[in-house]
């Protein structure tokens, strides 16, 4: 007894299982795939895969990278350390230099403050300012003898010599200067009975 068979089914259910196992196929190797890949990048950055690419090269090649290391390193220490050296020597050098200027300014400072006691102190000893009974010097040729001593020290604006209630006595040309007897420098002077030099302060004109 004979069975008859559909050829076209036979031939669908052989394509049907082909391209099933098709597709099974190819989604087992999409999931596998990059696991795989993965795997095996990871493989690569492990120690032991650098570790043995280090031990396959040839002998050869370890001396040229030993040699560029040995060559390579001593010139980098030298530079860093010459760098260092270079920084350090420069900053200590401009240290000095701005120290060796602070010290020649308060010299020069100090010289100035020196000189300018040493006028005051010959001012104020000439008798015609200290000696009351001594009228033959009339006020402009006071003020012609503190003109010239303006004119011959060159660092002085104006000159006035006060006395001891803060009145003016003499002064040479400029502004005329009020009663100074409620000056803070004037009412020091007085008090401590001596010489008095204040901070320095910004002033429109020059008045020593």
């Amino acid at each position: 007894m004979f069975n008859k068979t559909d050829p076209t089914k036979n031939i669908d259910t052989q394509n049907g299982a082909s391209v099933s196992s098709s597709e099974n196929f190819t989604d087992n190797n999409a999931i596998k795939l990059p696991d795989e890949a993965n795997t095996q990048f990871a493989r690569h950055l492990t120690p032991n895969h650098a570790s043995s690419t280090l031990q396959r090269l040839s002998l050869g090649t370890k001396a040229t990278l030993l040699a560029i290391a040995i060559g390579t390193l001593p010139v980098l220490a030298i530079g860093v350390l010459a760098y260092l050296f270079a920084s350090n020597s420069l900053t200590n050098k401009i240290s000095q230099t701005q120290q060796a200027e602070a010290e020649g300014l308060a010299d020069k400072v100090n010289r100035f403050i020196i000189e300018r006691y040493n006028n005051i102190q010959l001012i104020s000893n000439l008798s015609i300012f200290t000696n009351s009974k001594v009228d033959t010097f009339s006020q402009k040729e006071k003020q012609a003898l503190l003109n010239q001593f303006v004119d011959t020290h060159k660092v002085y604006d104006s000159i006035a010599v006060l006395n001891l209630n803060g009145d003016v006595i003499a002064q040479s040309q400029g502004d005329l200067i009020p009663n100074q007897s409620s000056s803070q420098d004037f009412q020091a002077v007085r008090q401590n009975d001596r010489f008095y030099i204040s901070q320095p302060e910004v002033t429109k004109k020059q008045v020593i």
